[in-house]
C-alpha cells in the first residue's frame, strides 16, 4: 500500500483528535483509555492500525522539528541530566524506536523472544539503556536521527499491512517492568512508545530552552 495516499486520508482525522484530546492526556502513557471527565478516549482513538500510523506520524514530525532546532544542535554535547547528553538521549529515543520496531515485527510473526529488558523501580531499564546508548557514541547527530526516522517508517510500514487479528493479539514481550514480561498488543506498545516520545520531546525543549535563557544571563555578567 502506497504511504501518500493513507497520509492523506489520516490527516484531517488525526488532527481532529488532537484537537478533542487536552494537552495534558496526550502526555500520559494511558490516554487511549477511558478516564473520568474526559469521556471514553478508547471510542475517540479506536485501537486500530490507521490511528496508531496516524500517532507515529504525529511523533516523527516533533522529531523532525527537534532535527531542524539549531539550539539542540548548538548544545548536543551538553548534559540534560547528569549522566547524558542531549545527544546521549536522542540515542536513547533512537534505540527504543528501533527496539519497538523488532518487537512488534516479532509478535506479528508469532515469535517467541529469547531475552528480557528488565526496569529498574523507578529508573527504568538502565543497563540496557547504557548499552544502547554506547552502541551509538561513535554515531553522528545525522545517523541517530535517521537511525529514529527509518524504525518509525518501518513501524508505519508493518501497521499498514498488519491484520486486525494480529493487531488484536496479546504477546509476551520482552519488557519486563515486574517479575513477569510485559503481555500486550502491538497496538499497546505503539501507544507506549508514542508516550515515551513525547515526554523525552518535552524534556529536550524545556531544558534547552531553560539552559539558553542560563547562557545568555551568564552572558551579561
Amino acid at each position: 500500500m502506497r504511504r501518500d495516499p493513507v497520509l492523506r486520508q489520516l490527516e484531517q482525522e488525526w488532527r481532529a483528535v488532537v484537537a478533542a484530546v487536552p494537552r495534558e492526556r496526550l502526555m500520559r502513557p494511558d490516554w487511549l483509555q477511558p478516564v473520568p471527565g474526559y469521556g471514553p478516549m478508547q471510542a475517540l482513538v479506536p485501537m486500530r492500525a490507521t490511528a496508531l500510523f496516524a500517532a507515529l506520524e504525529d511523533v516523527r514530525r516533533e522529531w523532525q522539528e527537534l532535527r531542524e532546532w539549531p539550539l539542540l544542535r548548538k548544545h548536543a554535547e551538553a548534559k540534560v541530566n547528569p549522566g547524558w547528553t542531549y545527544k546521549d538521549l536522542l540515542a536513547h529515543l533512537a534505540s527504543w524506536a528501533v527496539e519497538m520496531y523488532r518487537e512488534a515485527e516479532g509478535a506479528t510473526q508469532g515469535a517467541a523472544f529469547d531475552y528480557e529488558i528488565h526496569f529498574e523501580p523507578k529508573v527504568g531499564p538502565t543497563q540496557w539503556n547504557a548499552r544502547a546508548i554506547e552502541v551509538r557514541n561513535a554515531m553522528t547527530l545525522e545517523e541517530i536521527f535517521d537511525e529514529f526516522d527509518d524504525a518509525v517508517t518501518r513501524m508505519q510500514d508493518l501497521l499498514i499491512e498488519v491484520t486486525p487479528a494480529d493487531l488484536a493479539r496479546e504477546t509476551r514481550f520482552p519488557i519486563c517492568m515486574g517479575p513477569d514480561p510485559l503481555v500486550a498488543t502491538i497496538g499497546r506498545i505503539t501507544a507506549m512508545k508514542c508516550f515515551h516520545d513525547r515526554y523525552h520531546f518535552e524534556q529536550i525543549r524545556t531544558r534547552l530552552a531553560a539552559l539558553e535563557q542560563e547562557s545568555r544571563y551568564e552572558g551579561r555578567d
